[in-house]
């Protein structure tokens, strides 16, 4: 495929900091010269994971696509958004746009079970900084992204398992390492891919292997650029000066792993994560009552039973009900409501079960002497 005309928008101010991408992509087969013509478009938050946007898949002429493509950024540039009258601005020109999921092309794929990470409280901390077995690295605080890449298919796989668009960047980056079959582990954030860890490597399953190894795969075959780049790993003291860095930076938290266990799904594994404030997944639901701010009300499951913990401020446009957040808060307060809470962005890869009460810190009684 090449690329006939793309174009990259953004729409930032105080309620929306969103990002478009729209191009038109001449395919083989049909029309003049042998070639015909698709359109394709993305949209998403600013340095997030796209989402496939309206297009043409299906190959058309170059008048038919154009017709659209003009269509498409004629909306974006002149048509006032409905909450806040703002309007996208061109930015640049996009490269390419990530493209649905063709799931033909991956039936071939492996399953996905990602590992997730148990969590600690500070009072544990010094037994994972004193043991040697265990590594330390920075937690990020992006969307979990797994990309697989088998001669000339790439797949990326969500948190949940299930197949997403690869970010065309990452793809060639992931591409320009020139390994015919890999599988990298880690986040998406702020527009570059974060890798933490590898699963599969020209045919051999990495996952059996210790953490150790599997990270010293990784130090030879990954090298940082604008869209790729390898966790950084701390061993022995240098453990206690990086969480020190890590705490004055104010970033989410860091991440201990055993360097001695193999890739473990699910939550079975020896590896842990400590959070220097705390977060909760949360679903979208009805406001409180009195309250006339721009906010939106958040709920979780309590034994089944969706029980309201408070409003939260909205940068934004108001989220839709029943749709998944995450927040960051200091403590639930005695009333049952998040203290002091803070949007961070949707959710699409957990589900109900994820925003469940029991995770949630509640604020510490003071015993009455």
């Amino acid at each position: 495929m090449a690329v006939i005309r793309s174009v990259a928008l953004t729409l930032a101010n105080h309620k929306h900091s969103k990002a478009y991408a729209a191009s038109i992509e001449s395919v083989e087969g049909g029309g003049a010269e042998g070639r015909s013509f698709i359109v394709c478009s993305t949209y998403g938050a600013i340095g997030s994971i796209q989402k496939p946007g309206k297009g043409i898949p299906k190959p058309v002429t170059l008048e038919t696509a154009e017709k659209f493509y003009n269509k498409l950024v004629t909306e974006k540039t002149t048509v006032p958004c409905s909450c806040c009258a703002g309007l996208y601005v061109i930015t640049g020109a996009a490269a390419a746009t990530s493209k649905p999921v063709v799931s033909a092309a991956l039936a071939h794929f492996p399953s996905f079970f990602p590992e997730l990470l148990e969590p600690i409280g500070a009072s544990e901390t010094n037994r994972y900084l004193e043991d040697d077995q265990y590594s330390l690295e920075e937690k990020f605080d992006g969307t979990r992204l797994s990309v697989r890449r088998d001669a000339d298919v790439c797949a990326a796989y969500n948190r949940l398992g299930g197949f997403i668009p690869v970010p065309v960047e990452v793809e060639k980056a992931v591409r320009a390492l020139g390994c015919g079959n890999i599988w990298l582990d880690g986040e998406f954030e702020f527009g570059k891919f974060l890798i933490y860890d590898l699963l599969e490597f020209e045919g051999e399953d990495y996952r059996e292997h210790a953490q150790s190894y599997r990270r010293q795969q990784l130090e030879r075959l990954i090298v940082d650029g604008p869209f790729i780049r390898l966790s950084k790993e701390y061993l022995g003291a240098g453990k206690t000066a990086a969480l020190a860095m890590f705490r004055k930076r104010g970033i989410e938290g860091v991440v201990f792993k055993h360097r001695r266990k193999p890739y473990m799904p699910g939550k079975v594994g020896v590896n842990r994560k400590l959070k220097f404030w705390e977060s909760a997944t949360v679903r979208v639901g009805p406001k409180t009552k009195n309250d006339s701010a721009h906010s939106f009300g958040v709920e979780v499951l309590d034994a089944g039973v969706w029980k309201n913990v408070g409003n939260v401020t909205c940068k934004g446009q108001i989220p839709t009900d029943g749709t998944f957040r995450e927040c960051k808060y200091l403590y639930v307060g005695a009333g049952g409501r998040l203290y002091q809470p803070e949007d961070l962005g949707e959710r699409t890869d957990v589900t109900d079960a994820d925003c469940d009460a029991a995770k949630l810190k509640h604020k510490a009684k003071q015993s009455i002497v």
